[in-house]
């Protein structure tokens, strides 16, 4: 062999062992699809919107769009406050204006211990 024609081919090891001249090209084409499900990404695509849409919208979701009643489904059963943990039955009497000042004013002094003794975060 020539010189020239050495430096054209690419240098192998000796424990190279090509079984084809593929190049990279011949390997990676434009239009594979690598995962050979692409008719599973177009489902996906349909489902939950195209990239593009992403893209296109830079400032965030537009919570407030045409499609905002499609976030929420009826659910009767979870629809409903519980009713635990409430008093309706009891009856209380609307406090005087003196009396609502001394309840806050003892309030804020039991507020203002608590918070000369301790830290906000050990609360």
């Amino acid at each position: 062999m020539s010189q020239s024609s050495d430096r054209s081919r690419p240098a192998r090891s000796q424990g190279d062992d090509y079984q084809s001249e593929d190049t990279a090209a011949d390997i990676f084409e434009e239009d594979a699809d690598p995962t050979g499900d692409g008719d599973d990404n177009d489902a996906l695509a349909e489902l939950y919107g195209g990239e593009e849409e992403e893209i296109q919208d830079e400032e965030g979701e537009n919570l407030f769009g045409d499609d905002m009643e499609r976030d929420y489904r009826p659910q009767p059963e979870l629809d409903v406050y519980s009713q635990s943990g409430l008093d309706d039955a009891s009856e209380y009497t609307e406090l005087t204006e003196g009396a609502r000042r001394a309840a806050e004013r003892e309030m804020d002094e039991r507020d203002n211990l608590l918070d000369e003794d301790a830290l906000l975060y050990e609360q």
